[in-house]
């Protein structure tokens, strides 16, 4: 909690300060706009300034223009000559220009339009009054024009008129004036005053967040320190993990050799004790042996599930597209042998390619359709069927029988480990088959239930979150088991186990395969045989064993070790060598055959199957095979083919 509260206040501060940041970024965009908005007033100020300007000059220029034309007209009236005539008629078409003009620029001013109204008529009446003159000057010569301009001397009036109709608006127009630069002079000055309070205030602004953000800088540091204190804490937890997983496969190592050997001994030895001394037993007696047994089966079978059960957990996920069409038709195939003699009809409908694992997925059809035909052994006409529905946009496999279904009240215990619904002596089983599948499911992401009624049958439903591909069924060696076989041979057998070891070689001489067995405890001992040293110094080198079975686990040197050396060894490397041990671990599988050795077998717990694996093992190395001759180098031996 005390974490979570700090990441809350971690996210307020980083709010507050992005709104901080927020606030003077629009107060100085704010400050742009009303810069911007002010220019726009200024310079819209400064036109109506110059506008005025121009409506006042245009009036000086009618009233100049005037005078000229009365200088020219006087100076024609005087003198007759023409160049005056022309400066009247220059003045008299500049004044009409004028007055043309003024009207467009006092169009914003109704009191200026009503000023100049008047003021036309005044000029019009003026001009023709020179114009009159001009004409009698014309017509009558110097004396009458004299006379009319005497007799008709209106023009100072007209003059007069005019200039005070001029000089009342030239008055407008400064009044306007004025009051246009104050106008503007005071949108300067406000202006002025924004842009000052609104940096001023942005800068203000600017600090606290300056402040905020070193306050924040504080906080995350402290926060970094507690993260990387943290981050340590994580790392040596993960380290402490890792140390656990390893112990964890250490564990699992340690189950699938040192567990399973008892029981194969126990198995072994019951098994001999029945064979070599069972007719001195009575029929209570060979009952016990055969209980032993069985319970020795049941408990390498129980072993098998429970490291299959913690290596699904370990395993990562290997992602192929698959066909769960080919992966359900591989998993009926193979279920073949269980449903021989049975009357079940298999009802497989079409499923779909998914993104999965395909040997995992493939285990888990194997123990759902495995638990279909087990629970519907007792029916007459069993029926199994697989197929896919749709629930919304998920596609669900489901798998069903009409077997015994179970009680929905116990469906809680469904998929735990050990965990049966149904008696063993109705139904054999571990009771680990289904939390496998529920481990599997989970892995990709789906989820996995089940629905059933009591003696009805049951069907198990499943998503997945990706699809699959399933592995290549091998093809198994069978070769046919033939009668006597005299020939002496040389085995050397590595193992550190003295029951594993007379139980080997109980093996191959019952089925008289070999005689000459040599026999090393530890992995020092099989490298002094192999290379002549040590207490077999003595030994020749030229007779080396013609078949190595080589253990693992050993004391000293372990199996994979002296498997190096022998392949690293001219004169040993042609050897075959086959690995026989109880594990089934996929790293000591793959270094063996990287290693270079010819056949790697794990030893059944079943006496009858280890017997069987090491008369097949010794029949094909043995006899079938045909080996180097001694000294003979594996280059060599290419060359000459």
């Amino acid at each position: 909690m005390e974490n979570r509260g700090r990441s809350l206040s971690g996210i307020r501060v980083t709010s507050s300060s992005k709104a901080i940041a927020a606030c003077a970024l629009l107060i100085v965009m704010c400050v742009g706009v009303l810069s911007y908005w002010s220019e726009v007033r200024n310079e819209q100020d400064r036109q109506w300034v110059t506008h005025t300007l121009l409506v006042v000059e245009k009036l000086q220029a009618v009233r100049i223009d005037i005078t000229q034309t009365e200088t020219g007209q006087r100076g024609y009236m005087l003198t007759g000559q023409d160049r005056y005539l022309e400066l009247y008629r220059g003045g008299v078409s500049q004044v009409r220009q004028d007055m043309k003009e003024l009207p467009d620029l006092v169009l914003d001013n109704a009191r200026e339009r009503e000023a100049i109204r008047r003021l036309e008529p005044l000029i019009a009446a003026r001009l023709g009054e020179l114009e009159d003159g001009i004409e009698v000057r014309k017509q009558s010569g110097l004396l009458a024009g004299v006379e009319a301009v005497s007799r008709r001397n209106d023009g100072d009036m007209w003059m007069e008129l005019i200039a005070a109709q001029i000089g009342e608006m030239r008055r407008t127009e400064a009044r306007l004036f004025s009051a246009r630069l104050a106008t503007a002079a005071a949108s300067t000055r406000k202006m002025k005053a924004i842009v000052v309070c609104g940096n001023a205030l942005a800068i203000l602004i600017l600090l606290v967040k300056g402040a905020v953000i070193h306050w924040e800088i504080g906080r995350r540091n402290l926060a970094e320190r507690n993260l990387k204190n943290s981050n340590e804490r994580l790392e040596r937890r993960t380290s402490e993990l890792s140390e656990t997983n390893i112990e964890l496969e250490s564990f699992a190592y340690s189950v699938a050799h040192d567990l399973r050997a008892p029981l194969r001994h126990i198995t072994g030895y019951s098994h001999v004790l029945t064979q070599d001394y069972g007719s001195s037993l009575d029929a209570e007696g060979q009952r016990y042996l055969e209980k032993i047994g069985d319970g020795a089966q049941r408990m390498g079978h129980l072993v098998d599930d429970l490291l299959s059960l913690s290596k699904v957990g370990l395993q990562a996920l290997a992602l192929e597209a698959t066909s769960l069409d080919m992966l359900l038709r591989q998993v009926v195939e193979e279920l073949g042998p269980e449903c021989s003699g049975r009357d079940i009809e298999w009802r497989i409908g079409s499923l779909f390619t998914a993104e999965c694992d395909p040997g995992l997925m493939k285990q888990v059809f194997v123990n759902l359709l495995s638990n279909a035909v087990k629970y519907s052994g007792k029916r007459e006409r069993a029926v199994i069927e697989v197929g896919q529905v749709m629930e919304g946009d998920e596609r669900v496999i489901f798998v069903r029988d009409n077997g015994a279904g179970f009680e929905m009240q116990y469906v809680g215990k469904l998929f735990g480990v050990f965990q049966r619904l149904h008696k063993a002596r109705d139904f054999e089983g571990t009771g680990v088959g289904l939390a496998i599948v529920q481990r599997i499911i989970r892995k990709h992401g789906g989820r996995i239930w089940a629905e059933a009624a009591l003696d009805h049958g049951a069907t198990f439903f499943f998503t997945l979150g990706t699809p699959e591909i399933g592995p290549a069924i091998e093809a198994e060696l069978v070769i046919p088991e033939e009668g006597s076989m005299s020939n002496e041979v040389e085995i050397l057998l590595v193992d550190d186990s003295p029951e594993d070891v007379e139980l080997t070689v109980r093996a191959l001489r019952r089925n008289k395969i070999a005689n000459d067995i040599q026999i090393a405890e530890d992995g020092a001992e099989a490298m002094d045989f192999l290379f002549c040293r040590g207490s077999h110094k003595d030994r020749a080198f030229s007779n080396p064993p013609k078949l190595v079975l080589l253990d693992l686990k050993l004391p000293k040197i372990d199996g994979l070790e002296v498997l190096h050396a022998i392949r690293a060894d001219e004169r040993t490397k042609a050897i075959p060598v086959v690995i026989l041990t109880s594990s089934k671990e996929q790293k000591d599988l793959i270094k063996g055959y990287n290693l270079g050795v010819n056949a790697f077998v794990q030893k059944p717990v079943d006496f009858e199957q280890f017997g069987e694996a090491i008369r097949q093992i010794g029949m094909f190395w043995m006899l079938i095979n045909q080996a180097p001759p001694p000294g003979m180098s594996l280059e060599s031996k290419a060359q000459g083919a």
